[in-house]
């Protein structure tokens, strides 16, 4: 008898191993992390509409500094009537207009026009979502934009680890970026310029340079700053063409291979061309480039804004705030440092450079240069640095199993103290 049940007892654990080991399977692909986003981040929209009491039309942030309570009133929009809101409250004024020349709502505006229109396809989709922009929809829209981004961004993470030659699943590193809860609570742009940008590095690794330029002038069309992928792609392009001449010598910055300069070169040109042309529309109709519009708000000297927006954490926030804040910025450098290791010892192997390091090093220089208006104000820092992050972490799958491991538990961990904070602190 007590042979028997030993038997069982062993015949049940090896069957849950089994089962366990079937289900480790199906999540261990892109599919399957689609799936683990999906729960994650449906958890998170629910909780966090549930914080802001059902009322999903408070994702906006927005404020009546820039849209009057009465005519917020009038379509069902909560604003708040103390700050200045944040950036959502834009994108929910084109989805219901963007073809307008001003704000569909009486007394509404912009603060800086050409700069909030330069970012058009993530409220243009809200407004065709949302049956040509009608108010009761389009607040709906705009989370389910991002929520659906996002999922993407888990299936392609999983398939570019799988290009890797390493499990699919590590490609949940790229979908929950700490930075992306924020922006999906928010009503923000960057989950749907990031989904657009990752479809295109995965075509460029299939040599699939049409869907390439595309996928990257949607990106440019949702995000200005994507444009960088772009330049990167047309300048290793250029460099492929160029250093088989020997007076070069530059053979280590053969980035592309020589039979696809063409391909990939049209594929970088074409989203600038885009951008270029967007902005061309943009000056005509606001009198000023969507790029130069903020002014310095974004961009100076390298290292002066991370100081400056130090030393003014302190100045402005409590100190959990601070030290949040400087979590996050540590998780960045790391990330960063980690990152530059490992092409380090790449190159030193001889090892063949990929186009994304171009890219890297370029979102590296930006992320440097942000302003103090970037880096003071909550987790703005964690948007702007968005590209940087994701490069990051995209490299290091290339990495050793232990750094792998190192930038996955990590991301996970602040993606977590993410989830808590922006729904406990409403």
């Amino acid at each position: 008898m007590d042979m028997a049940r030993q038997v069982e007892r062993i015949a049940t654990v090896e069957a849950g191993g089994a089962t366990a080991s079937a289900l480790f399977q199906q999540l261990n692909s892109p599919l399957g992390v689609a799936l683990l986003t999906l729960l994650a981040y449906g958890a998170y929209a629910i909780a966090r509409l549930l914080s802001l009491g059902g009322d999903i039309t408070r994702f906006t942030l927005a404020s009546d500094k820039f849209i009057p309570a009465a005519a917020a009133r009038a379509v069902g929009l909560s604003v708040q009537t103390r700050g200045y809101g944040y950036d959502g409250q834009f994108y929910y004024l084109l989805a219901l207009n963007p073809f307008a020349a001003h704000p569909a709502l009486a007394g509404a505006h912009f603060d800086l026009p050409a700069y909030r229109a330069q970012r058009i396809l993530y409220p243009l989709l809200a407004w065709a979502l949302g049956l040509g922009g009608r108010p009761a929809l389009v607040p709906w829209m705009l989370v389910a934009i991002n929520l659906a981004a996002i999922v993407a961004i888990g299936a392609l993470g999983a398939k570019l680890a799988q290009r890797m030659g390493i499990a699919p699943l590590w490609g949940v590193a790229l979908a929950f970026y700490p930075g992306l809860p924020l922006s999906l609570a928010g009503d923000l742009a960057e989950p749907l310029a990031l989904s657009c940008a990752l479809g295109g590095l995965l075509c460029a690794r299939d040599r699939r340079w049409g869907w390439v330029a595309l996928l990257l002038s949607l990106a440019v069309l949702t995000r200005e700053t994507t444009a960088l992928l772009a330049a990167a792609l047309l300048a290793a392009a250029l460099l492929a063409r160029l250093t088989p001449l020997p007076a070069l010598r530059l053979p280590t910055l053969r980035l592309i291979p020589r039979d696809e300069w063409r391909g990939a070169a049209l594929a970088g040109l074409a989203p600038l061309l885009v951008a270029l042309g967007w902005q061309a529309a943009l000056l005509a109709r606001f009198g000023q480039l969507g790029l130069v519009a903020a002014g310095s708000n974004n961009l100076g000297f390298p290292l002066l804004g991370l100081f400056e927006g130090v030393v003014a954490w302190f100045v402005l926030w409590p100190p959990l705030i601070v030290a949040l804040h400087t979590v996050y910025v540590v998780y960045l450098l790391a990330l960063a440092e980690l990152t530059r290791r490992a092409l380090l010892r790449q190159r030193r192997a001889n090892q063949q450079a990929d186009w994304l390091t171009l890219a890297w090093a370029g979102y590296l220089l930006m992320t440097l240069c942000l302003s103090i208006f970037v880096w003071d104000y909550y987790w703005n820092f964690l948007r702007g640095a968005i590209e940087l992050a994701t490069l990051s972490l995209l490299l290091l799958m290339a990495a050793s199993p232990r750094v792998r491991r190192f930038a996955l538990t990590a991301t996970l961990a602040l993606w977590l103290v993410t989830f808590v904070v922006s729904v406990a602190m409403v």
